[in-house]
């Protein structure tokens, strides 16, 4: 980082990630969470604010990383770094400094652990499109990349990507969420109508996904700041989803017993 905020650390979304998972920036592992937890010198029961330097785009992220993992004092600065700098806060440059921990250490400073009903996998998204076309089941799934990507009339990053969305989605861009220059939220006040708009029941369920997993984060926390009751995120998103076979389907999706995260 050439400038950053004054004792700020670098949390690398590329290297802190599930290399083995359906696309590359998946949430890691446990054991590659809390080796850079560790690395970083951050504690479960530290607080973390995470920004980047668009604003709002890869901080939420970050933030929904550390939730998962059980850091539940972590917040996103609305504005990031753009606004910082704009009403000219404190900045540093040159190498990152070393820093000893503050406070008692315990046993379980890194004992991280994944919340499985966090997130959700290809199966699980196949039982819930399944009980939603047969209407046995209360839940909303938000697509939020761009609607010309919703709808299939522009072309994916990625050729191996089928067009399109997941059925039984509604589509909600995460940039509608921010103001005009996209690097902070708009009001709460302002999302909770954008959401009322497109039906979506803050009060019921929702799991949010994009093309990578990285954006549909921006959505989880506008919702969780709108008042959600229950977020969930499609980690594997289109990248995963887009990149599948409909003739599997019905053999990935064969089991319905198992709903324990809904």
């Amino acid at each position: 980082m050439n400038e950053r905020i004054p004792g700020a650390k670098y949390y690398d979304l590329t290297y802190i990630a599930n290399k083995g998972g359906a696309n590359p920036l998946m949430l890691p592992t446990e054991n590659v969470f809390k080796e850079a937890m560790e690395k970083l010198k951050i504690r479960k029961t530290d607080t973390v604010v995470c920004y980047d330097n668009s604003g709002i785009f890869a901080s939420p992220r970050v933030w929904w990383t550390m939730k998962v993992y059980g850091l539940h004092n972590a917040y996103v600065l609305n504005g990031g770094f753009p606004k910082w700098k704009k009403e000219k806060l404190p900045i540093e440059g040159g190498e990152e400094t070393s820093e000893t921990i503050q406070g008692k250490k315990t046993s379980d400073s890194f004992n991280y652990i994944q919340d499985p009903k966090k997130t959700l996998d290809l199966e699980m998204i196949l039982k819930i499109i399944k009980l939603k076309k047969d209407k046995k089941i209360s839940y909303q799934i938000i697509d939020a990349r761009p609607e010309s990507r919703f709808k299939g009339t522009a072309d994916e990053p990625f050729k191996i990507y089928r067009k399109g969305h997941i059925p039984e989605a509604l589509n909600i861009p995460f940039a509608s969420l921010l103001n005009e220059d996209k690097t902070q939220y708009r009001t709460v006040s302002e999302i909770q109508k954008i959401v009322k708009a497109k039906c979506i029941d803050l009060n019921i369920p929702i799991t949010s996904y994009c093309g990578s997993g990285v954006l549909a984060c921006v959505m989880l926390l506008g919702l969780d700041e709108a008042g959600a009751k229950s977020l969930t995120l499609y980690d594997g998103s289109w990248a995963e989803f887009g990149s599948k076979d409909e003739a599997n389907w019905d053999k990935i999706s064969a089991n319905l017993s198992d709903l324990c995260k809904l």
